[in-house]
């Protein structure tokens, strides 16, 4: 989906009484790490035990045709160094985004509350409890109901 590369575990379509208040809940596999970065072992560790600045971690990077991963450093560059020749890249680099923990999401109306900046802390709250077993998407859905409706 655009620049993210998405293993996905399960996708469920929640229909509410009002289409304001519909969802769909995606929720991800970790995916291999690229082994492009030296700290990602150490930021999935974060994460696992709780102690990191995010419950998911992810890595960026390009990707360079054919197939060849280069850091996200060298992408924003625009250069990297490739079988130890320095090329420019232009337009041969696509960005790429994955999730090396498990991660989810929401997918929703532009107007819902779910995209109300105040419901931010307690959707964050609702996504990590489900990561952990520990929710229930029922859960969730209860919640979005009760949500004020968003003023434009």
């Amino acid at each position: 989906m655009d620049v993210y590369e998405l293993n996905i575990r399960r996708i469920a379509a929640v229909n509410n009484s009002r289409y304001d208040r519909e969802f769909v809940y995606v929720e991800l596999n970790a995916m291999e790490p690229t082994g492009l970065y030296s700290t990602t072992a150490d930021r999935i560790a974060e994460v696992k035990s709780g102690t990191g600045d995010w419950s998911y971690y992810w890595e960026e990077y390009g990707l360079v045709d054919p197939g060849h991963q280069i850091t996200r450093a060298e992408y924003d560059d625009g250069a990297a160094k490739i079988n130890g020749k320095l090329h420019k890249l232009g337009d041969k680099a696509h960005l790429r985004v994955r999730y090396v923990t498990p991660y989810n999401f929401l997918i929703a109306p532009q107007e819902s509350p779910i995209n109300d900046p105040n419901f931010d802390e307690q959707l964050t709250k609702y996504l990590d409890a489900l990561l952990l077993k520990e929710g229930e998407l029922e859960l969730l859905s209860g919640a979005i109901q009760k949500l004020r409706k968003r003023l434009s």
